[in-house]
């Protein structure tokens, strides 16, 4: 199977996937071959429909896949025909699935002040005030460098979202405050503002992630807190004090209106100027 898997590894690097997209399907296409190897006893060219159906069958009532990642397992497996076997895909034997929508959960501002206020090492603080002053996603605010970094401006270069666009998050001075202390107390890094354990690395998703599982644990809080519902709040809660929402595209850097929409619960919109709602807390010390 080792051909197979260094072939598809080449039409990824070729198609110049997204990191994200590299790492997952590379997880996802190991299941696959390891399934029809052991499973099967055949090779992907004698695989059928019916056993590509069982297959997915197998991650959803052995494996317990969610149907959302199930449809990344199917998206890996269209690209393995197309691109390593060179064998048409039909989208009618193996359907994406429908998978049910829930309503995002959405901190307050109180909650959200409550969860950033209490935390006491400082870089842990940090990365979480980003994520929610500026819309950050977590691999963005893991891959800032110092120079990233305008207190002239007031903003935040992201260097390589999502999708591979390059943008301009705003800078709360709620959280610059917050980042210069981080900054002075840890020895005034130049090259990567939140290094990782190794030297002329950065630290990963999982970790910020650790971050705020440790800080939900520590408040003892039952809501699923994760790094997305940071960003999520963010964009609510400027919707919430009438920003408008092509303002809100922007700040968020969506590409569709659509994807700003689905960050809406409620509010009404027009207002001025734009300002991070992490700087509406009035003069209460951080």
């Amino acid at each position: 199977m080792d051909y197979y898997f260094d072939a598809f590894e080449k039409m990824l690097r070729l198609r110049n996937l997204a990191e994200g997209t590299l790492s997952a399907y590379t997880v996802y296409l190991k299941c696959y071959l390891s399934y029809i190897s052991e499973m099967l006893s055949k090779q992907p060219e004698e695989v059928t429909w019916d056993d590509l159906r069982d297959y997915i069958f197998y991650l959803a009532d052995i494996k317990k896949i969610s149907p959302r990642t199930i449809n990344g397992y199917i998206s890996q497996l269209r690209f393995f025909y197309l691109y390593v076997l060179n064998k048409p895909w039909d989208p009618y034997q193996i359907p994406y699935q429908k998978f049910d929508t829930h309503v995002p959960e959405v901190l307050t501002r109180r909650e959200v002040m409550e969860f950033i206020s209490g935390i006491g090492n400082l870089k842990q603080k940090s990365v979480i005030s980003l994520m929610y002053s500026s819309g950050l996603r977590v691999n963005e605010v893991c891959k800032l460098r110092y120079d990233d970094i305008s207190r002239e401006k007031m903003s935040i270069i992201i260097r390589e979202g999502k999708n591979r666009f390059g943008s301009i998050a705003i800078l709360s001075k709620n959280a610059l405050e917050i980042l210069t202390k981080y900054w002075v107390t840890s020895g005034k890094p130049r090259g990567w503002l939140f290094p990782g354990q190794k030297e002329d690395t950065h630290i990963t998703a999982a970790t910020a992630r650790a971050y705020i599982k440790n800080r939900t644990a520590e408040l003892g809080w039952k809501k699923n807190v994760t790094c997305h519902c940071l960003r999520r709040a963010f964009g609510t809660h400027l919707y919430q004090s009438k920003v408008d929402i092509l303002a809100i595209k922007h700040l968020m850097r969506h590409k569709s209106l659509n994807s700003t929409v689905a960050y809406i619960s409620f509010g009404t919109s027009g207002a001025d100027t734009p300002i991070s709602p992490f700087d509406t807390y009035g003069d209460r010390k951080l």
